[in-house]
């Protein structure tokens, strides 16, 4: 159990990594190929691709944030 807790946190680690670094293609292996995601504004990507171009295209001024 205890393996399967440092697993889980090893991921989440490379995925806030990746999601700072805005390294969108890396933290995109992260999922299936047909993963939905849904953003805060209720857009809803269904695909790996469809969510890694999603977050490319995210502006300067939040990046920043």
């Amino acid at each position: 159990m205890d393996d399967d807790i440092e697993v889980i946190r090893e991921l989440f680690d490379r995925y806030t990594e990746l999601w700072v670094r805005h390294q969108m293609r890396e933290w995109g292996e992260l999922f299936t190929e047909d993963c939905d995601f849904i953003t805060h504004r209720g857009v809803w990507w269904r695909s790996r691709e469809e969510n890694v171009r999603g977050h490319e295209d995210v502006p300067e001024s939040v990046l920043a944030q």
